[in-house]
């Protein structure tokens, strides 16, 4: 029998998977497949618009509408469920950022299309989305921001009327002598690279089913999800509970590239209504819904410039990047990208026997830009 436990033996070999038979049977269990007694659905109406007020709101249609068992705004929210809230916090060492609230329902304006608006709870999810269509809501548009380089402009719409603009983030980062690597460059090149929005689109989109216990006080969650431990902790947060208290199953996930290490807003919404109503909650986004709200990346604008010697040794680097992130997206980590890479190349030159001694310095700056 050949040792397997030796990696030099499997590479180039024939691996037989061992995960196959069991999807390829309809075998597995995603949360559309958990089905719970006096379940309901959750559907969302969410903005047409990419930035606008939002007047009246009349939802006495969809409430009469067959099935529905609940209507919600942001005003049926207050009291029951915080908004989600992104603090920076200058004790983890990482660069300065605007603290963000982000509403779990959209109040008082629309800042990306798609943002949920009203949310309807009914027997099934054809009766939810029924009764999305019977709510009135007056809508003001607003001048969207929707070019990067505009977007960080002082003159700019805010897309967030507290900031002074619409910069969430500025890093600058500078290692070496940068200046005297240019000085001393034979020539030097520049690029500008424009990186375009995209999204994971998994096969399952975002999911999530709910139960409250009230003989124990307990959530048990199914979701879909890349991050069971920390969607427990950031539910228990939000709700109000103890971590013992939750309890979130992620059994089989049909893909997530980064999108589900993520807690959304209608994933909180979904957890918190159990409590509420008094029955199961299941939410499951479908393909439209992934498309315009869930997490999107990139749209990433990229101005270097690289200094080289005759011989083509490369000196130094410096580079300016931007990149739109709309309010769900926001965050502490990803600025660090850029910034990061450029350290690599430059740890990757020192490496270089021929150019050792000639990575003379970079320099990056990086900013990122709410846009709605």
């Amino acid at each position: 029998m050949s040792d397997l436990g030796s990696t030099a033996k499997l590479i180039g070999a024939r691996v037989r998977r061992v995960e196959d038979p069991r999807v390829l049977l309809g075998r597995t269990r995603y949360v559309d497949d958990v089905q719970l007694p006096g379940a309901s659905a959750l559907a969302f109406l969410r903005s047409p618009h990419a930035h606008a007020r939002i007047g009246s709101i009349d939802l006495e249609a969809a409430r009469q509408a067959p099935g529905v068992q609940a209507a919600l705004t942001a005003a049926d929210l207050e009291g029951f469920l915080p908004p989600l809230r992104l603090e920076y916090d200058s004790s983890s060492g990482r660069p300065p950022c605007r603290d963000v609230v982000w509403p779990v329902l959209a109040s008082g304006k629309a800042r990306f299309v798609g943002e949920a608006v009203v949310a309807i709870v009914a027997e099934r999810r054809d009766l939810a989305e029924d009764a999305c269509e019977r709510v009135e809501i007056e809508w003001e548009p607003l001048e969207p921001v929707v070019d990067v380089g505009r977007a960080a402009h002082a003159s700019s719409p805010r897309v967030h009327e507290e900031w002074p603009d619409n910069v969430y983030q500025h890093v600058e980062r500078t290692h070496g002598d940068v200046a005297g690597a240019f000085r001393s460059a034979a020539v030097v090149v520049s690029e500008r690279i424009h990186s375009g929005r995209h999204l994971a689109l998994p096969l399952e989109g975002r999911a999530l089913l709910a139960s409250w216990d009230p003989s124990s006080e307990s959530l048990t969650v199914w979701a879909s999800t890349q991050m069971p431990h920390v969607l427990r902790s950031e539910l228990a947060q939000a709700l109000g509970l103890g971590e013992h208290a939750v309890r979130v199953i992620a059994a089989d996930v049909g893909g997530g590239f980064g999108l589900k290490s993520h807690v959304f807003p209608e994933e909180v919404l979904a957890a918190a209504l159990p409590r509420r109503l008094g029955r199961p909650v299941k939410w499951i986004e479908d393909r439209r819904e992934h498309l315009a709200a869930s997490q999107h990346a990139r749209d990433e604008i990229v101005a270097a410039e690289l200094a080289l010697a005759r011989d083509g040794t490369m000196l130094g680097l410096r580079a300016h990047a931007g990149n739109s992130q709309r309010l769900r997206e926001l965050g502490d980590e990803a600025i660090l990208i850029f910034v990061e890479v450029t350290a690599q190349i430059h740890t990757h030159l020192q490496a270089n026997e021929r150019a050792a001694a000639l990575a003379q310095g970079h320099e990056a700056l990086t900013r990122r830009v709410s846009m709605g």
